[in-house]
């Protein structure tokens, strides 16, 4: 798992690079009460914004991971269980 804090440029290549791969977004300030699973393709997490810090650079961060059981460890860093996202994205359904 790797994670993305104030950096866009590096975030969106690795979605490039990991079309496959799972995104955690969180907030900024991890909390329990926020840890939303998305696939790397989902427009949610990935769309162009007019925003250049709009991803990783202002009240939230990414976590990544290349397989469902590499990015499990996201909740965890948020004071969850493993694997105990607070829910999956209903657009992409990861």
């Amino acid at each position: 798992m790797i994670a993305f804090n104030r950096n866009d440029e590096d975030y969106l290549d690795w979605l490039q690079l990991h079309p496959d791969g799972y995104v955690a977004n969180v907030r900024r300030k991890l909390s329990p009460d926020f840890v939303v699973l998305h696939r790397a393709t989902c427009r949610r997490i990935s769309r162009p914004l007019l925003d250049p810090a709009g991803y990783t650079g202002r009240g939230y961060r990414k976590f990544c991971g290349i397989s469902l059981a590499d990015i499990a460890a996201a909740p965890e860093r948020c004071g969850r269980p493993r694997g105990a996202f607070t829910s999956w994205c209903r657009f992409c359904k990861p």
